[in-house]
């Protein structure tokens, strides 16, 4: 065992106690190179976790080596692994160890550089490179027992089923450190590497760190709420992880439904809840991510059972024989037409429809009330087990002057006479209506006159003080008449002489 052999010897087993005191939750795993399809540069080369079984090794060479030039490297063989390496990260890797010999005798003294690149699915993660190798025979028996260090690297995360790892080997003329040409000859015919038999089990180990953890599903799928209100998805994810971490959660549609941008979970966490509020009508995917895995599931909104939430006005006063207007408003515009059921407590006071429909897509509709006779009524407008409610109250009409009778009155000066005023509906309770006359000082009559309760009519007084004709005049809420009236002499008289 040469000097360089004993040095990579002793750093492998300090590497090895590394790992063994650091590899909580971790797995390290020798891979072997092997061959098929013949001993001698056999055309498929693998890398697995078989041990060899074969006593005969198989070789394979590389090309010609030659420092002039450059001191190019040429390709010794590529080794993938064959099946593929458990889900997991890569997180480490031990020392490559291999066995070396020349192809041609003539090239015996030529010392030379190997190097040993790790990729996965063609992306480099990490090299290794063993300088000057001397001892070099053509003597299978005597094959340089050689060992390649790699250096540190980001882990590398593997799926466990698609994700191949390779290890390329390369060699060339050898080299010191600042890559001047060590001792030897400047070229050989080429490098012959020993592989895959059990005195010559060419391998390195794989450590495996336990995969990240990512979302496996997010259920259910699809998940069905209403406008307004909240929903939760449940995302799994696998393994269950090591630490305390977040989620990160999109919709794809925000307004139809939202979601937090991210959920907290803890260690040993399998199962995340994530609320989902529904905002509008239609359907969103939701997504999670974690550790570049994701999962989906749709939210269907649809439109909340409709209820009805105010009946307005509150109050409402008409007059009667009038009709008026109160508004129905439900919670939340339907896809559809949407009947609501009315009722009057008092269809005789005041009236309104059995329904009355919101139109889709909309959300309010009016509704005509008539009044009937004076009084009050509470109308009432439900839904879905929701109700609203208004009061109408129905005023009497207010009256007017129908008539002043006769038109035009004679009356003797010093005899009275008598108007009859109609109004034009008869009231609850008395009404009160003011008389004039003019000129002044031919006529006289009261200040005013009342209709009885429930009467339509009444009648007003006339006295005469001078001849003349004088104007009667009557007014109500508006509306007024007048009657003449003419005092004339009294009829001439015999009188004895």
């Amino acid at each position: 065992m040469n000097a360089s052999f004993r040095t990579f010897v002793i750093g492998l087993t300090v590497a090895s106690l590394a790992v063994a005191v650091s590899a909580h939750a971790q797995t390290t795993t020798d891979q072997y190179l092997h061959g098929s399809g013949g001993t001698a540069n056999p055309p498929t080369l693998m890398l697995n976790a078989t041990a060899p079984t074969d006593t005969t090794a198989k070789y394979k060479d590389s090309s010609s080596v030659n420092f002039t030039g450059g001191n190019a490297w040429q390709l010794v063989g590529t080794w993938p692994t064959s099946p593929v390496l458990a889900a997991g990260k890569l997180t480490g890797l031990t020392s490559l160890h291999v066995w070396l010999g020349l192809k041609n005798s003539d090239d015996q003294g030529t010392n030379f550089d190997l190097l040993a690149e790790v990729y996965k699915n063609g992306d480099l993660v990490t090299s290794g490179l063993t300088r000057c190798i001397t001892g070099i025979t053509t003597n299978p028996a005597s094959a340089a027992e050689t060992l390649v260090a790699f250096g540190s690297f980001a882990s590398a995360s593997l799926n466990g089923t698609t994700d191949t790892v390779s290890v390329k080997l390369w060699t060339r003329i050898g080299t010191n450190p600042d890559n001047t040409k060590c001792a030897g000859h400047n070229n050989a015919v080429g490098l012959r590497l020993y592989f895959d038999a059990t005195t010559r089990a060419a391998r390195l180990g794989f450590t495996l760190a336990p995969p990240d953890p990512t979302p496996s599903a997010l259920t259910p799928n699809p998940l069905t709420i209403t406008t307004g209100a909240t929903g939760t998805l449940t995302a799994t994810i696998a393994p269950a992880p090591s630490g305390d971490g977040t989620l990160s959660v999109s919709s794809a549609n925000t307004s139809v439904a939202t979601v937090p941008a991210s959920v907290s979970f803890t260690a040993n966490q399998t199962q995340i809840p994530i609320p989902v509020n529904g905002v509008g009508v239609g359907n969103a995917q939701i997504t999670v991510s974690l550790n570049g895995g994701t999962a989906t599931s749709t939210v269907q909104v649809n439109p909340s059972s409709a209820t009805v939430t105010t009946l307005s006005p509150a109050t409402l006063s008409i007059t009667q024989g009038a009709t008026g207007t109160l508004t129905v408003t439900i919670n939340a515009a339907q896809q559809t037409d949407t009947t609501v059921a009315l009722t009057s407590s008092a269809p005789s006071i005041a009236f309104v429809p059995d329904h009355v429909v919101v139109p889709a897509n909309l959300t309010t509709a009016p509704i005509t009330v008539s009044a009937n006779t004076p009084g009050t009524a509470v109308m009432t407008a439900s839904l879905n087990g929701s109700q609203a409610t208004s009061t109408v109250t129905v005023t009497p009409v207010l009256p007017t002057i129908a008539l002043l009778q006769p038109p035009t009155l004679p009356v003797t000066l010093g005899a009275s006479g008598a108007l009859t005023v109609t109004i034009s509906a008869a009231q609850p309770v008395a009404t009160t209506i003011p008389v004039t006359a003019s000129p002044a000082g031919i006529v006289t009559v009261p200040a005013s006159v009342i209709v009885p309760a429930n009467q339509l009519s009444t009648t007003i007084p006339v006295g005469t003080v001078a001849l003349g004709t004088a104007m009667v005049h009557v007014s109500l809420n508006g509306s007024m008449a007048e009657s003449a009236v003419q005092v004339t002499p009294p009829p001439p008289t015999v009188s004895s002489r």
